[in-house]
């Protein structure tokens, strides 16, 4: 009986361990974002280079993949108009004496990708040339400082809108025209996620260098 009274006690008067208390953070994160791209364009770090990507992409159909693959390679590319980073919606901030995080989704307004070196092959036919890649990435961001740490946690895209590829190839012929709609097809409706991989990675050292400058004092 006794023992069971002295954890009731227990339960009753210990501290709580809740979690910190949050708010909407919208006006400090537009100015922090404001100092963020600011800062970008001025150290002329707008663009970016990015790594080679090379990979199979399976087309599909109604969501199957196909026994046909395309082979992607990207070589010598960058990664432009990392000073337009902004806020989706709103963002919440929570935090206590010794912890304070924020939340929301992050986009980067116009993101395009730009490799010199593209080359794809699609059953016999194989093609050379440029590649671009435009779209609206969506980001869900969490970036966090406790004691003597700050920065992000890894980024994951939320959505991708406003999608957009172009191939430039000096080559007019049938199988080149084939090889064009084979890649296109895939990367629209196959799985590009190392490509958008790439992308996320150097956002990431861009938010914890530049948003963190302001975020982190």
């Amino acid at each position: 009986m006794w023992f069971q009274l002295v954890i009731v006690a227990l339960c009753v008067f210990s501290p709580s361990y809740a979690e910190p208390p949050c708010h909407l953070a919208n006006s400090d994160v537009d100015l922090i974002l404001n100092q963020t791209n600011y800062h970008v364009h001025a150290e002329a770090d707008d663009t970016l280079d990015v790594e080679a990507f090379n990979r199979h992409i399976y087309l599909t159909l109604f969501g199957f993949n196909l026994p046909l693959k395309v082979f992607i390679e990207l070589n010598d590319g960058t990664m432009y108009s990392m000073a337009t980073l902004a806020r989706s919606g709103d963002v919440q901030e929570c935090s206590n004496s010794t912890y304070r995080a924020v939340e929301g989704v992050f986009s980067f307004s116009r993101m395009e990708m730009n490799y010199k070196s593209f080359e794809a092959t699609f059953l016999y036919w194989k093609i050379v040339g440029k590649f671009s890649y435009r779209f609206k990435p969506n980001m869900n961001v969490v970036f966090t400082q406790a004691n003597m740490d700050c920065g992000p946690d890894p980024l994951t895209l939320a959505s991708v809108d406003n999608v957009e590829y172009e191939i430039i190839t000096e080559d007019n012929s049938w199988g080149a025209w084939l090889v064009k709609k084979a890649v296109m097809h895939a990367l629209r409706y196959g799985d590009n996620t190392p490509m958008l991989k790439n992308f996320l990675q150097r956002s990431w050292v861009h938010m914890d260098v530049y948003f963190g400058w302001y975020y982190c004092k």
